[in-house]
């Protein structure tokens, strides 16, 4: 079965292949997050087989588990703490999802299991509580966006108005607010006309043409 979006994998050797699922919803997930699990399945993979070919850890091979984020959170969750609890030692790496991201590292934390966020956007993970078995490879959504008002302005110093449309979840829109207020912190008197979060990808183009003709 082909998975388009495991991107989270556990140093232990076992294999989960979730079921299919013929949901609209989940088809258009897993074709929007395909574009950073794929490639980082296909990354972890080459440098697995690399590492286990050099010897590994003393000898000892490293064996990925990769679960489908896609099978939605309630299940990525399941799966996530099913894996960590079971015996052996592993490194968890997850997740693309900023609310998945948010929702698995407390449990790492609560089951004293070293994750990774290698992907997480969310700046809010690490905002009220500090993690001892959590930490982030690279850096969030205020640096991204603070540095994209920072090159608009330097770009097109002279517009007036801007409108969005971004994702309809936790990264679209804590990304937009982040946007939002540093730009109107440099540029004040800047006009937003629209704010959208579309639900599904065919409703950009009807929002895109709104905002075109305002």
């Amino acid at each position: 079965m082909q998975l388009f979006c495991r991107q989270w994998f556990s140093l232990k050797p076992r294999v989960i292949s979730p079921p299919r699922s013929s949901s609209v919803l989940r088809r258009f997930f897993r074709d929007l997050l395909r574009y950073f699990g794929v490639p980082a399945k296909a990354a972890a993979e080459l440098w697995i087989d690399e590492f286990n070919a050099a010897g590994g850890i003393d000898g000892v091979k490293l064996a990925p588990v990769f679960i489908d984020e896609g099978l939605g959170g309630d299940k990525f969750l399941s799966e996530y703490r099913r894996v960590a609890q079971e015996p052996g030692d592993k490194v968890m790496l997850s997740a693309i999802s900023s609310g998945n991201c948010n929702t698995v590292v407390p449990v790492a934390e609560d089951l004293k299991v070293l994750d990774i966020m290698w992907d997480c956007g969310t700046e809010k993970i690490l905002e009220e509580r500090r993690y001892k078995y959590a930490i982030r490879t690279q850096a969030n959504a205020v640096t991204e966006m603070v540095a994209a008002v920072v090159y608009l302005l330097k770009v097109k110093p002279d517009f007036k108005t801007i409108a969005v449309v971004n994702q309809d979840y936790a990264w679209g829109r804590d990304s937009w607010e982040i946007f939002r207020n540093t730009l109107l912190a440099f540029k004040p008197d800047t006009k937003i006309l629209a704010e959208l979060f579309p639900k599904f990808a065919p409703l950009i183009s009807p929002r895109r043409s709104h905002v075109c003709r305002r």
